[in-house]
């Protein structure tokens, strides 16, 4: 008698960000209804709620918690990825949910990807405008990516190479950063049109936040000083302004122009902080983050 294959563990990271409790229940509950049982979530709380643990606990016993002393950003990932045990980590954002097939597909599929495949970005529907994140990519049939966002499914052992998202951004771009690591150590991200995931995001006026603003721009200076040849910054300089126009022209914000440049101006006056953790990409991958890739065109 043969014996039974043994299934493989997918880790589920989520970070808890203030004032999402409900969001956060929906997604803990899609979780519980998968098809697929065997997993594990691990949940990090940012939310500065102090009964929030009391809250999930209760409800979700089988969470494994790990509270913060404040709201710090991607650090909270990174615990959660270092303390995962799966083979596959799948990153969520607490406004997301997922389907009951969604983990039994990723055990399914992953497996199939050629091992220089680390990171599959899910395809990430936002229900309330019934519509696909990634539709202009999947009409072409594109699936190679720059960038592992929002409900990513890592291989867990790629973090021993290009390590975890870097906590001095605090928050923005930290998946830029990452991504740029991992595609440098001569990895792939894979959209896969079959993973669907639902997304619920905040109203648009969210990203007009003033802390958002400075951090998404001064690390977008940082992003240049760490990774990139000085003959590079001229050019790389002129693609962040043509971003800031371009989402300040779509939000019709002109009051997010003052924070926009104080946050760059910053990056470059601190230079010396991202210059302590420079270390230069390939040209390779600099000419291809260059050519292809921009805060509004992900594919590579």
């Amino acid at each position: 008698m043969s014996k039974k294959k043994k299934q493989v563990l997918i880790s589920i990271v989520v970070v808890a960000g203030p004032k999402r409790v409900k969001k956060l229940k929906a997604l803990l509950k899609s979780i519980q209804q998968s098809n697929y049982k065997n997993y594990e979530i691990l949940l990090v709380d940012n939310s500065q709620k102090p009964q929030l643990r009391e809250i999930i606990l209760k409800e979700f016993p089988e969470v494994r918690y790990f509270g913060m002393p404040g709201n710090l950003g991607v650090l909270a990932y990174n615990l959660g990825l270092a303390n995962a045990r799966g083979e596959y980590i799948l990153t969520l954002d607490d406004d997301c949910t997922l389907k009951p097939e969604t983990l039994t597909q990723i055990v399914e599929i992953f497996p199939k990807k050629s091992p220089k495949v680390g990171v599959i970005s899910a395809n990430l529907y936002e229900p309330k405008r019934h519509k696909f994140i990634y539709e202009n990519y999947l009409k072409k049939d594109l699936t190679k990516l720059c960038l592992a966002s929002n409900a990513a499914i890592f291989r867990k052992t790629i973090f021993r190479k290009v390590g975890y998202y870097d906590s001095d951004l605090f928050l923005w771009t930290h998946e830029d950063d990452l991504s740029l690591r991992i595609i440098d150590q001569g990895y792939e991200i894979h959209l896969e049109p079959k993973i669907v995931i639902n997304h619920y995001p905040s109203s648009p006026s969210q990203n007009l936040r003033k802390d958002m603003l400075f951090y998404w721009s001064r690390n977008s200076a940082w992003l240049n000083i760490k990774y990139f040849a000085i003959y590079f910054w001229p050019l790389l300089i002129i693609k962040n302004i043509i971003s800031f126009s371009i989402f300040v022209i779509e939000y019709h914000s002109f009051l997010s122009i003052p924070y926009l440049l104080f946050g760059y101006l910053k990056g470059w006056l601190s230079f010396s902080h991202p210059f302590k953790k420079r270390k230069v990409l390939s040209f390779s991958t600099q000419l291809r983050y260059l050519l292809k890739y921009s805060s509004f065109s992900l594919i590579s």
